[in-house]
């Protein structure tokens, strides 16, 4: 089961990645956001807590916690909107064995955006 859930890859265009994990964007639940490079282009790496995995033997939790990361990167590689951060790819992170999901860097975070564009954005809430 642990090996089925970690060895999941998608078709991943990128030679070489670079994680630069002490330049956090930002920290979660479950994980933190960092600065990263593709090749060339500098990204956003969205890195799962390595503390909530035991990789040799996955509990039931863990399990639910890849699950949710994998379909968080299936849905994000479908989606096409310019008002949504591009989705880069799946890479797996060799220090930490956990996958990793790689993204379009942002030039600011969502706050400073949102207070910046205060009353110039239409939204519909439903």
């Amino acid at each position: 089961m642990a090996s089925k859930l970690l060895s999941r890859s998608d078709s991943f265009k990128y030679k070489h990645v670079q994680l630069y994990k002490n330049d956090r964007l930002g920290v979660g639940t479950f994980g933190v956001v960092c600065k990263a490079r593709c090749d060339q282009l500098e990204c956003a790496a969205k890195l799962l807590h390595p503390r909530y995995f035991d990789i040799t033997e996955l509990d039931a939790s863990s399990s639910v916690v890849l699950r949710k990361f994998y379909q968080e990167c299936d849905l994000l590689e479908q989606l096409r909107s310019p008002y949504i951060t591009q989705y880069l790819g799946r890479w797996m992170d060799p220090e930490t064995r956990l996958p990793v999901l790689l993204m379009e860097l942002m030039d600011e975070n969502l706050t400073a955006f949102l207070k910046r564009h205060q009353g110039q954005l239409l939204y519909n809430i439903q």
